[in-house]
């Protein structure tokens, strides 16, 4: 394109911007930089690379061969998008002898000896095994973009970069700025906490829930394969690492096969899968059905093994059974490690788990109760989340040592919090500071504490208030922590924000809140005290204009926690939504609380006619049509 005509472009931009937001700011392409770069330019570029410094991947009659080697998946992922932004069609195929044709080299430096040669030893020596490179340069004569990551698992991080914030696309021609970019994340996990029954990325298909809690799962087998694999591709796109799937196994749809069809589609895009591991009471390694390692199987042919729980009804308390495991009953502690030795050897290529035992029982046999007495001991739900864990934790760390094994305390690590009531607990009982189970979790393991009241109230109380309850150099007792935010979810108590309230459930519309700013605090605090990651609900699908800014922003947050929103919006919302003034009009209009309907139109007619902009990539024009079905939502809300 000619300089002429690019002016012509960005003339024609900021007035049709002027008619909507009056920002006139010129728009630039933004070049983002890890943390970890030097200052010198990329290697051997000449000066008879593409116009203007530009690695061109087509346009002009040229197109881009893409080369994957060893990772032909993500090397075909790479040629579908650029398709479908561009309309044209790529090849990929093996690295031609003589050519000058500019090449795409899709790979990793631990298995392609050309990468390491065309990155040279200083930044293979500083790619960490989660991080990515993206460098223009030439190979002789021949351009060369190279996309590497730190690992396999990296690499498809790599290409989602390039796909999403690198590329400048229009009218049918691509190309990149010139790169340098080398980058490591900063938090090693940044992870999705999801139920299937309610995980709606498909969307339209029969048996929807968007509210509730271990509910029966109403779609068929192959909706639950397209949801996650949907989700598997977003993520890998979007360097986000972890899966969690509560109601992994289930008879409804398709048990072992069709879940492992969902573990081996996430490994090829760098996601790990972490089933929910109920312990006690949420169904075992078999979330439902009529199978020997779930929970109420077992417990009907064995109701012996049981726990007794006291629950007040009326005014006098009740010792009653329920279903879930004691945890002092030996052939229960069995059932855990067979039940851990068939789980992990079925799933070979498991990411990990996220096992749960329950914070409103524990059980009042006199067994456990001698055991709780022991000062080893925690004196409430410690003790049981303790001593049904660790088997499942032995076990299945022998079968894949790689995995990540997280565990759900429920509680903040702040003293108020750290020691929680539960049945016939009396804050007296408490021994010690620091619970015991602390020492006895193998140092691998990962502690998932809730970060949900130690951060809530962030936007909207006091910023000192908020401080107080998570202040500074409050660090919590485990080697490894993650936590879990429920904001932005079903039936959380987010801001009483009017068209939160839906005709499927007085709650379900809190799954479409932006809580964007909530992350990147949440982030922060967790980089500052030396916590180790983030879990939010991903069960609603990236077409939620909401949902997606979430998401964005645990992939800017997670990677880069010390970034300000000024520069998320700037450097990587500017790319999403077309433009800085852009992403302003569109953050704009989200964010807006109007419930007038005149406003309401006038947002989508707004965010309809965007769509239509010719300049705008495809991606970018599906945002803002989103954008439109979500204002005509609250619309329908609001009439």
């Amino acid at each position: 394109m000619s300089r002429v005509a690019t002016s012509k472009r960005k003339a024609t931009r900021r007035s049709f911007l002027r008619k909507f937001s009056g920002v006139l700011v010129a728009p630039t392409m933004l070049i983002r930089s890890g943390n970890n770069l030097g200052a010198r330019p990329p290697v051997s570029l000449s000066e008879s690379t593409q116009k203007d410094n530009r690695f061109t991947i087509c346009g002009e009659g040229v197109s881009a061969l893409i080369v994957a080697h060893e990772h032909q998946s993500y090397g075909r992922y790479v040629a579908s998008v650029l398709q479908e932004l561009t309309g044209k069609s790529f090849e990929l195929d093996s690295l031609p002898e003589a050519s000058n044709r500019p090449i795409i080299l899709i790979g990793d430096p631990t298995q392609d000896e050309r990468i390491r040669r065309l990155a040279g030893d200083s930044r293979v020596r500083r790619l960490g095994p989660e991080g990515i490179l993206l460098l223009t340069t030439h190979d002789g004569s021949r351009p060369v973009l190279v996309v590497a990551g730190g690992s396999p698992a990296a690499v498809n991080y790599a290409c989602g970069e390039l796909l999403n914030f690198q590329l400048n696309v229009s009218n049918g021609e691509a190309n990149t700025e010139s790169l340098d970019l080398l980058d490591n994340p900063q938090l090693p996990y940044r992870m999705f906490w999801n139920w299937d029954h309610s995980t709606i990325w498909a969307r339209g298909v029969p048996g929807e829930q968007e509210i509730g809690c271990a509910n029966p799962y109403m779609k068929q087998a192959n909706d639950y394969l397209n949801d996650y694999r949907r989700i598997a591709d977003f993520m890998g796109e979007h360097k986000l690492n972890g899966l969690i799937v509560w109601g992994f196994l289930r008879d409804g749809h398709g048990g072992v096969k069709t879940s492992r069809e969902i573990v081996s589609h996430a490994n090829e895009r760098g996601v790990r899968i972490l089933p929910g591991y109920g312990t006690s009471y949420y169904g075992g390694p078999y979330y439902e059905g009529n199978h020997p390692f779930n929970v109420y199987t077992w417990l009907s042919k064995n109701p012996e093994l049981r726990i007794v729980h006291e629950r007040k009804y009326g005014c006098e308390p009740q010792v009653v059974p329920i279903p879930a495991l004691c945890p002092s009953k030996s052939r229960n502690q069995q059932w855990l490690r067979e039940g851990a030795e068939w789980f992990f050897t079925e799933f070979p290529g498991l990411g990990g788990v996220n096992l749960e035992n329950g914070d409103f029982l524990m059980c009042e046999c006199e067994d456990c109760k001698r055991a709780r007495e022991r000062p080893g001991n925690d004196p409430n739900f410690y003790y049981d989340m303790m001593a049904n864990q660790l088997p499942i934790i032995e076990v299945g760390s022998k079968v894949i040592p790689q995995a990540w094994f997280t565990y759900a305390t429920y509680t903040g690590f702040n003293e108020g919090a750290i020691w929680p009531n539960t049945w016939n607990f009396k804050q007296e009982q408490v021994r010690t500071r620091v619970p015991r189970f602390v020492e006895q979790y193998p140092d691998t393991a990962i502690c998932q504490w809730t970060y949900t009241y130690m951060v809530d109230g962030w936007g909207r109380e006091p910023e000192a208030q908020v401080r107080k309850k998570w202040p500074s150099g409050l660090r919590p007792p485990t080697k490894h922590s993650i936590g879990l935010l429920h904001q932005g979810s079903q039936g959380w108590p987010a801001p009483d924000i009017w068209w939160t309230k839906s005709a499927r459930g007085s709650d379900s519309g809190q799954r479409f809140v932006d809580i964007s700013e909530l992350i990147r605090y949440t982030c922060m605090r967790c980089a500052e005290e030396g916590l180790e990651g983030l879990e939010i609900t991903g069960e609603v699908s990236d077409d939620s204009p909401a949902n997606e800014l979430n998401y964005l922003a645990l992939e800017e947050f997670g990677w880069h926690p010390d970034h300000t929103m000024e520069q998320f919006e700037e450097s990587r919302l500017s790319k999403i939504y077309g433009s800085k003034e852009e992403a302003k009009l569109f953050l704009q209009i989200l964010r807006n609380q109007d419930s007038a309907p005149s406003v309401l139109l006038k947002h989508i007619e707004t965010a309809l006619e965007v769509s239509h902009n010719s300049q705008l990539n495809p991606r970018q024009k599906k945002r803002w049509t989103n954008l439109a079905s979500e204002i005509a939502r609250r619309f329908s809300l609001a009439v």
